[in-house]
Formats: C-alpha cells, sequence, structure tokens
C-alpha cells in the first residue's frame, strides 16, 4: 500500500530577528535557511513570504504589553507598525502569553494582579 505524501509550499522565504529577543525567539527556524540576526527599531521578527508579502511581528510578553501601555511605548510602537503597513507591509502584534480579566475589573498576568483596568 502507498502512503500518501502531502507537501506544502514553503511559504517563508527568509527570517529577520530582532537581536534583543529571548534566545528560544532567536532560535526558531521558520522552515527557512535564510535567517538574519540583528537589531530592528520597530518589529521583532521580519518574515518575506513566497506570495511577495513581509510580515513584521512585534511580540509582546504580557508584562511588557501592559508596561508598553502604562508608558504610551505601545502608541510609538504601533504608530511605526502603521508606517509599515502603508508601506505595504503586513504588520502584528502577537502576545506570547496570557492575559485575564482579575478581580474588580484589573487585569491579571503571570501570577498576579495588575493596577491596569482589563477592558483598556
Amino acid at each position: 500500500m502507498s502512503q500518501l505524501r502531502i507537501t506544502f509550499p514553503k511559504m517563508i522565504k527568509s527570517v529577520i530577528i530582532d537581536s534583543r529577543e529571548p534566545k528560544w525567539v532567536q532560535d526558531l527556524s521558520f522552515n527557512t535557511e535564510h535567517k538574519l540576526i540583528l537589531e530592528m527599531e520597530y518589529g521583532d521578527i521580519w518574515a518575506t513570504c513566497d506570495d511577495g508579502n513581509t510580515l513584521v511581528i512585534e511580540r509582546k510578553e504580557p508584562e511588557d504589553f501592559i508596561g508598553s501601555m502604562v508608558s504610551n511605548r505601545l502608541l510609538k510602537q504601533a504608530y511605526g507598525l502603521a508606517e509599515l503597513r502603508a508601506g505595504g507591509l503586513w504588520p502584528y502584534v502577537m502576545i506570547t502569553g496570557d492575559l485575564m480579566a482579575g478581580p474588580e475589573g484589573k487585569t491579571f498576568c503571570n501570577g498576579k494582579i495588575r493596577n491596569v483596568s482589563f477592558s483598556a
């Protein structure tokens, strides 16, 4: 009996990862041989796809996301990502962890209640 073999197109052609990202992110392969690690102004991961589009991913851990909101740094980053979108790129913000509604409408993350409204 023959075995069914399915092959998928190689969707990601090349990747650039910000050098300030943790080692586990830098070590991701993305199934491509073309990977660079360097410091970038906007986005933590840039992935060039075989359809010609480029994805720009701003990766945030929950504490960093909340800290970025409170310090207004997130607005600056969102503005930079919006400029990239206007230039034809596809920016995304990816939160790698859990943010949950806690008591009294506050935000719960990393085992503690933050004094930030979850609805924000």
